[in-house]
């Protein structure tokens, strides 16, 4: 995936996820926390793993995802749904 790295500094994280099966689901609901082990119902859609980029836009963040989709070739069947990350705001700004 050389053509993440360049520029340096936009690729910040990425990788797989494992199966639900060995994962655990926590739930709130009325103020309290449930846990189930997995394997779980899929709603059709599983995350399988994450990218963790830095853009100065949406428009950027898109070329990004991109450009990460077609890195994994022909073969694949992939969906990116690109989303910023929600950051608390700066206390006392």
């Amino acid at each position: 995936m050389t053509c993440l790295t360049r520029p340096p500094g936009v690729l910040l994280d990425t990788a797989g996820l494992t199966s639900s099966t060995q994962g655990t689901r926590l739930r709130l609901s009325g103020g309290r926390i449930t846990a189930a082990e997995g394997p779980f119902q899929e709603a059709g859609e599983v995350i399988g793993g994450y990218a963790l980029i830095r853009a100065g836009s949406q428009q950027e963040a898109v070329g990004w995802a991109e450009r990460f989709l077609g890195a994994h070739g022909d073969a694949w069947t992939l969906t990116a749904e690109v989303r910023q990350v929600d950051e608390p705001a700066a206390v006392g700004g």
